[in-house]
């Protein structure tokens, strides 16, 4: 059950930040 939930925040981490990385390109452009 623990490897599942750290592999759930990982996955969650990695979304947010291509979210910002998209948000900030878009913010720029």
């Amino acid at each position: 059950m623990t490897e599942s939930v750290l592999d759930y925040m990982t996955r969650l981490g990695r979304a947010a930040r291509e979210a910002s990385r998209v948000i900030g390109r878009a913010s720029t452009a």
